[in-house]
């Protein structure tokens, strides 16, 4: 009988932050930690891993504490990067943090630092090439734009646009992970994309 685990997510920031929660309270590290179930891996134990508001926050918090506000700051453009097995490496990466503490950003030698660091220098490349290309078109009253990134820099972008187009409503569609960033009437909401 199988007694490793994958760890399934919701997919967002927060509930990848419950999976690291998870992993150290039960002092397990799952096989993989994956935003939808992957029917490859039927051989292991799915381990749906709920979004907990207080578990997120405890470790996002004990990141900035007990590492730095900018190992919280790379954690978060890691996360938002197309790094295979990001979830992973962040694992790593806070197990690391807590034994070293905020020493752990000189460690570019570890594989897990450098895969996050590099991350972090692709997604903030790739958001600021495409900061000066997005062309928008006038549909109704709103201007809409979409863009097809390989990482996810819409949230990078948003405050970006909201500076340069204040007072306009806009939308901005990332097809390549299917959410929608609305600027309408002084709200900004993230939409995401629903089959």
């Amino acid at each position: 009988m199988c007694r490793e685990y994958v760890y399934v997510y919701d997919g967002s920031f927060e509930g990848m932050l419950c999976c690291i929660y998870e992993s150290f309270l039960r002092k397990e590290i799952p096989i993989a930690i994956e935003s939808e179930v992957y029917g490859g891996r039927s051989c292991f134990t799915m381990k749906k891993i709920e979004t907990d508001e207080k578990k997120s926050d405890y470790i996002s918090h004990i990141v900035k504490e007990k590492i730095s506000l900018r190992a919280s700051e790379l954690i978060e453009h890691a996360f938002l990067s197309d790094l295979p097995d990001k979830e992973f490496h962040i694992l790593y990466f806070i197990r690391l943090g807590l034994k070293y503490g905020e020493k752990v950003l000189e460690m570019r030698y570890q594989e897990d630092v450098e895969s996050l660091f590099y991350a972090e220098s692709k997604l903030l490349r790739e958001a600021h090439a495409m900061s000066g290309l997005i062309k928008f078109y006038k549909e109704g009253g709103l201007l809409t734009a979409k863009i097809s990134p390989k990482n996810n820099i819409l949230p990078l972008l948003a405050a970006h646009l909201c500076r340069k187009m204040s007072g306009r409503d806009f939308a901005v569609y990332d097809s390549t992970h299917g959410t929608t960033f609305i600027h309408k009437d002084g709200t900004k909401n993230f939409v995401p994309y629903r089959t």
